[in-house]
């Protein structure tokens, strides 16, 4: 049995992880052609952590989504868009955390974490869209975006 305080370390060690692995990734220049595996460096900027580690299933599917709307230019049609996405959001989310990848198995409780972590953030990110000012948007789905790398390490 995994104690209370090793769950929580391990979803803080994953957590701070994630933030230091983000905190490069933040480029909003539109990518000339998102592939998977992208590098970074493709959007405009070079980051230390080059390419993500390959993506499958429910990590995937929230990547298809998440990163064309992440890596746009910063314009009220992106923060439209990425409102309108919020459904999609949702739904690959719980399916994130339901659909523990094999290289998670051994650390799962800790992977449902970081996951019920991007779930947490994408509700925030839901909440922001509501609103009509929607003046925190950049900064809850920057949360979005650092939680889906933490769910990402969390992966592999």
């Amino acid at each position: 049995m995994i104690s209370t305080s090793s769950l929580r370390a391990s979803f803080l060690v994953a957590l701070a992880s994630a933030s230091l692995f983000a905190l490069g990734c933040g480029s909003s220049t539109p990518p000339s052609e998102h592939a998977e595996g992208h590098e970074h460096g493709e959007h405009g900027e070079e980051h230390e952590h080059g390419e993500h580690p390959k993506m499958t299933g429910a990590v995937h599917e929230f990547h298809e989504v998440l990163g064309p709307l992440w890596h746009a230019d910063k314009s009220p049609e992106r923060t439209r868009k990425t409102c309108d996405a919020i459904p999609a959001f949702e739904q690959r989310a719980a399916a994130v955390d339901k659909d523990v990848p094999e290289s998670a198995r051994a650390a799962e409780p800790a992977y449902h974490a970081v996951a019920q972590g991007l779930i947490a953030a994408v509700g925030d990110l839901k909440a922001e869209c509501a609103r009509p000012e929607r003046a925190d948007f950049e900064a809850k789905f920057m949360a979005v975006h650092k939680a889906f790398h933490a769910v990402m390490e969390g992966a592999h």
